[in-house]
């Protein structure tokens, strides 16, 4: 076969596979159970009478990013820098959130819509791996809906993690770079088949698609409003690609990502280190935002979950819950009083909260609940409980007056 023959049978192979994938998405979707309808948005309040304009709105998610105690007690670094530059351009930077669930999937899935999730281990019981719901639950979101529905449209960057590398629902899809492995059945496609001789023509390099969707998350407050705009951020996740000054370590693709994770969280200095480049390109990404948009907008930067810590057992300890529930917030809310946002506000609320003062929603606040599940039985949930961060501060007062 000719190689013009092999590259034909690929485009017809994508086009089918895309034709097949959203029919069975559209399938799929009507039979979800959808989470309780909200209340609608206003799109006339007291704040927004005061603004004089609806403000664009910014959902940063950086991946694995630990909060700043977490940093400390467990990587030995101090992040006070980043968030004194968080707090100089007016953030409120929460010292103490945690996340309500632990994996990337159902954290999204509970905060793009305002609830817990646990509901899927009913629909699909504690030994299930099935997470399409949960996709399309982050994908045709109730936050997404309920701005849409008062004329927001919605912005969607596609990221390298398959839950949020497409959406079928944004009125505006944002790509890094344009190679044919953003679809991770594509990916698992040319993997699996002959047609992986074709993959050095049509891998994306994965540093420099972050780099490239960092740069355009920088310029699209050119973008004519009201919008909203999400952007999964993968590093610092793991793999390593960046050293802290944003040299590219290694060329990983798409497809062979994986072979660069054999030490996951363990190498603490190469997560470090990409952390403070990812606090880098995110104050270059703050300062676009804000020197592009004709008026201050709404931006949230807050990661999914916090690092993973395994000891030499691999067992699941006070520890690792801790530092995994441990997540960074820091919300830029112009026109309200950071007073609104409470020391331990975790992303459950925080777009209840945002749309209440915005919109006059009227949305009830939430228990803040954590449940950890593990990676092989994501619904098997255990809710653990943690104290109260008052408490967590005087207790480590407390200790480190008696040592």
């Amino acid at each position: 076969m000719t190689a013009v023959n092999v590259i034909s049978l690929v485009l017809v192979l994508l086009l089918v596979t895309t034709i097949v994938g959203k029919l069975s998405m559209q399938s799929h979707a009507s039979n979800l159970e959808p989470l309780e309808l909200p209340p609608s948005l206003q799109s006339a309040s007291k704040v927004l009478e005061e603004l004089g304009y609806r403000p664009d709105i910014y959902y940063i998610i950086l991946d694995g990013y630990g909060r700043q105690d977490v940093m400390k007690q467990y990587y030995g670094f101090d992040n006070g820098e980043f968030d004194a530059f968080l707090k100089k351009r007016g953030f409120f930077v929460n010292q103490g959130s945690r996340a309500n669930f632990f994996w990337t999937f159902l954290s999204l899935a509970s905060s793009l819509n305002m609830n817990y999730v646990n509901f899927l281990e009913e629909n699909h019981g504690r030994q299930s791996q099935d997470r399409q719901q949960a996709i399309e639950l982050i994908r045709n979101s109730q936050v997404s809906r309920r701005l849409k529905d008062i004329g927001y449209s919605f912005v969607h960057f596609k990221s390298t993690y398959g839950a949020t590398s497409m959406n079928p629902y944004a009125d505006v899809l944002v790509t890094g770079t344009e190679g044919v492995f953003q679809n991770e059945f594509y990916r698992v496609l040319f993997n699996s088949t002959m047609l992986r001789v074709l993959r050095p023509l049509v891998c994306d390099d994965l540093a420099q698609y972050h780099l490239a969707s960092l740069q355009k998350l920088t310029a699209i407050g050119v973008m004519e409003g009201p919008k909203f705009v999400f952007s999964h951020i993968l590093p610092p996740h793991h793999p390593y690609l960046f050293d802290r000054d944003g040299k590219v370590l290694r060329r990983a693709t798409m497809l062979n990502q994986m072979q660069f994770q054999k030490n996951l969280w363990s190498d603490k200095g190469a997560y470090v280190d990409q952390l403070i480049f990812v606090n880098q390109k995110i104050q270059e990404v703050i300062d676009g935002i804000f020197e592009q948009s004709e008026n201050p907008p709404i931006i949230i930067i807050q990661s999914d979950h916090g690092p993973q810590l395994f000891d030499y057992k691999m067992e699941v300890h006070e520890d690792y819950l801790h530092a995994r529930s441990g997540i960074f917030l820091a919300i830029f809310a112009p026109g309200v009083e950071t007073g609104i946002f409470p020391t331990d506000v975790t992303p459950v609320n925080v777009f209840r909260l945002l749309f209440n003062a915005y919109f006059s929603a009227g949305y009830e606040i939430l228990p803040n609940l954590h449940y950890y599940s593990s990676y092989e039985h994501p619904y098997a949930f255990e809710e653990i409980e943690f104290l109260p961060y008052s408490q967590e501060i005087e207790t480590k007062r407390h200790s480190t007056i008696m040592h």
